[in-house]
């Protein structure tokens, strides 16, 4: 990246065709400075983040969010998605 932080040649395999983020439905800017609740989390991490697991076809994806919640979900022999997700909280 450059120093200015913008994004450089970004770009997405879809089926074979090559996309620029430019094109891309998906804004490549953050949403803002709001943190996630522990439910919005785990609706992020059981519907968008399978999505994109199942759409690329990959086997196994890692996120988090820098702010105590983590998610992974793989896909096992079966062909069957197991996601495991943590919340970290202040007490």
């Amino acid at each position: 990246m450059s120093e200015n932080n913008e994004i450089q040649n970004v770009s997405a395999v879809d089926n074979g065709a090559v996309m620029n983020a430019a094109e891309s439905q998906y804004s490549m800017e953050p949403v803002g400075d709001k943190i996630m609740t522990n439910e919005e989390w785990e609706h992020f991490a059981e519907g968008d983040l399978v999505v994109f697991l199942a759409r690329y076809n990959l086997h196994k994806i890692s996120v988090e969010d820098g702010c105590g919640h983590k998610a992974t979900i793989r896909v096992d022999s079966k062909g069957q998605y197991k996601l495991s997700h943590t919340v970290t909280a202040t007490l």
